[in-house]
């Protein structure tokens, strides 16, 4: 039952369920992945992290839930623990495309874009169905290292991939915008924000809403922003602490009524 209220995003009731189960099964690592999960999406990371560690220690060969932790340390901003807990998860499971792409993003935040670029490529090498992402993400590496031209060059093949993903084109746009080409930036920005997301389901959805807003921030459009980064948090509420420490969002920071909307 407890999942059944997680789908329909009834946090505290699915946290009220798991911890019945755990109380009476204290030896059950499901029942504190599955809690610890509900503790992600609402962004309790600390919670999450205790849940996720009371699981490791009876199955601490579980590959998947030391991505889940390095996840929460990396929401919290602690790269350093997350790499190594997405390092753990590729030791248990070489061939792990999601945890080699979510290190090579904590590697970007920290600002090791070799490593970055290295985790991207695997992740590439491992599944196909990383390429368009990995292609963003390593357009958006090539950025903060100045390569304009050809990091414009993956956003495009990313676009090409998945034209239906607004973050791809807010990737072009910022591309664009450091080029010095502004008209051509704001038609990619215009772009991301026409694109119907409502095909998108669950966390996707509150992802690509989030992508959305990211579009208008950079149109200087406040009010759309806030707005629908006001729909991406009530989708996923760990969207608060991702959008605190957003580059694309900077110019927002200091607002009252963004800070209101985040805190």
């Amino acid at each position: 039952r407890g999942l059944t209220y997680r789908k329909k995003r009834q946090y505290d009731k699915a946290l009220a369920d798991f911890t019945i189960t755990v109380q009476i099964s204290p030896r059950f690592a499901q029942a504190f992945i599955d809690r610890g999960n509900i503790y992600l999406d609402k962004g309790d990371y600390g919670n999450a992290i205790v849940d996720y560690t009371k699981s490791l220690h009876i199955n601490p060969r579980n590959a998947n839930l030391y991505n889940n932790r390095g996840l929460a340390y990396w929401f919290r901003g602690h790269y350093e623990a997350a790499i190594a807990d997405y390092t753990k998860a590729i030791e248990l499971s070489p061939k792990s495309a999601r945890a080699h792409h979510n290190r090579g993003i904590a590697y970007f935040d920290k600002g090791e874009y070799t490593a970055a670029m290295a985790d991207f490529d695997r992740a590439i090498e491992l599944d196909t169905d990383y390429i368009d992402d990995a292609y963003d993400s390593k357009g958006r590496v090539l950025v903060r290292m100045g390569n304009f031209p050809i990091a414009l060059d993956y956003h495009n093949r990313a676009i090409r991939m998945c034209p239906g993903n607004p973050h791809y084109f807010v990737s072009k746009g910022f591309a664009l915008e450091k080029m010095g080409q502004k008209t051509e930036a704001e038609a990619a920005y215009q772009q991301a924000v026409t694109i119907d997301v409502n095909h998108y389901r669950g966390w996707r959805k509150a992802w690509a809403t989030y992508g959305q807003a990211l579009a208008y921030g950079r149109l200087g459009d406040k009010e759309n922003c806030l707005k629908t980064l006001k729909i991406s948090i009530g989708l996923l509420p760990r969207l608060k602490d991702r959008a605190k420490r957003e580059e694309l969002l900077q110019e927002y920071w200091n607002d009252p009524d963004f800070k209101a909307l985040v805190e």
